[in-house]
């Protein structure tokens, strides 16, 4: 039991379901705040106008859970989406200042690189100039040596005195010699250690020409990137406003929809209120012509039967005129089967 009552005769238990046990609506689910006894329930639900509107209500009610779900969702798509726009920015700086450190990296190189060749082309350059002294003092010496061969005849006669001169003379220049071959040995070492250089420069040439088109072709994605993602972002901003915008519009109506639903209610509970308060009269009537046909038939029993015959007619008259009043104060079905068809149809018109 409802009432939570207990220790109960069986006797009693089935006046106590009727009468004192109280019992909720069918359509509670749907907000009906009726409450009574079971005796009361039937009666009830016979006029209870949120049963009859449970094919109308329940979907409105089911539509708009469904609809809390969908901007739930929408909202954190939204958030989702910021998120993946803020991680895109983060490593598109990231990039850029990668980019950044890498140039700055490159031009430290090729400064460095640059110096250093300089610095090997200056020393080319001294020692060139150094070939080129020695060359023109080898010059010198062998033109010393011819005019030397060209008095060797006329030193014959002083080739004792100057035997030892030309001994130390020959030496000397055996010396020289050997200190040219080595400076010339010298010399093509460092031309070949330039050869390698001068290569090596161009290898590092062609690297940094290849590092600077890598560059211009990720700056390049970059930019098709970032504007991908801005146009990206614009059709989720237009996709949201649309949505938003349908929404409120969808609110809008559903809450015209349910003011006009809730007029007709109101409309519809006073209209019961006066039907009831017209039955209350009518059964007062009824009693009271009950109890005057009582009387009546007591009053017959006791006439003779000419009497009883115009009685008889005049309460036959009277049934009639009961019965009539009971079929004006029933439900008007055709009503409610009109209000029911245009309520479905302004929910076809907005779903």
């Amino acid at each position: 039991m409802t009432c939570g009552k207990i220790d109960l005769e069986r006797n009693d238990f089935k006046q106590h379901v009727a009468t004192a046990c109280p019992a909720a609506c069918l359509a509670a689910d749907i907000m009906c705040p009726w409450t009574g006894t079971r005796g009361q329930l039937d009666n009830h639900l016979a006029n209870c106008s949120y049963q009859n509107l449970r094919p109308i209500l329940v979907p409105l009610i089911t539509e708009r859970q469904q609809l809390k779900k969908q901007v739930s969702q929408r909202i954190a798509e939204l958030n989702q989406s910021k998120e993946e726009t803020m991680q895109l920015k983060n490593e598109i700086e990231q990039n850029k200042i990668r980019t950044e450190n890498s140039r700055r990296h490159f031009k430290e190189r090729e400064m460095q690189n640059k110096t250093q060749i300089d610095q090997y082309l200056n020393k080319y350059r001294k020692f060139e100039e150094q070939l080129k002294r020695e060359q023109n003092q080898n010059d010198q010496r062998h033109n010393e040596i011819d005019h030397l061969k060209d008095q060797k005849k006329e030193l014959l006669a002083q080739m004792d005195k100057c035997k030892k001169e030309f001994q130390v003379l020959t030496e000397q220049l055996k010396r020289e010699r050997t200190q040219n071959d080595a400076n010339q040995s010298q010399i093509r070492s460092l031309k070949e250690k330039l050869k390698q250089q001068t290569a090596a420069a161009e290898d590092y040439r062609n690297d940094t020409m290849q590092l600077n088109d890598q560059l211009k072709k990720q700056r390049a994605k970059t930019s098709e990137y970032v504007t991908e993602v801005k146009m990206i972002n614009e059709q989720m901003k237009d996709q949201h406003r649309t949505e938003t915008q349908q929404l409120r519009e969808k609110e809008m109506h559903y809450k015209a929809d349910i003011a006009e639903y809730q007029k007709e209610i109101k409309q519809l509970k006073q209209q019961m209120e006066h039907e009831q308060i017209r039955l209350n009269e009518i059964h007062e009537e009824n009693q009271d012509e009950s109890n005057h046909m009582k009387r009546t038939v007591q009053v017959q029993n006791e006439q003779p039967m000419g009497e009883m015959d115009s009685d008889s007619g005049r309460i036959s008259s009277v049934w009639s005129r009961l019965s009539d009043r009971n079929t004006l104060f029933k439900p008007n079905q055709k009503t409610r089967r009109h209000t029911r068809k245009r309520l479905a149809h302004r929910h076809c018109q907005y779903k």
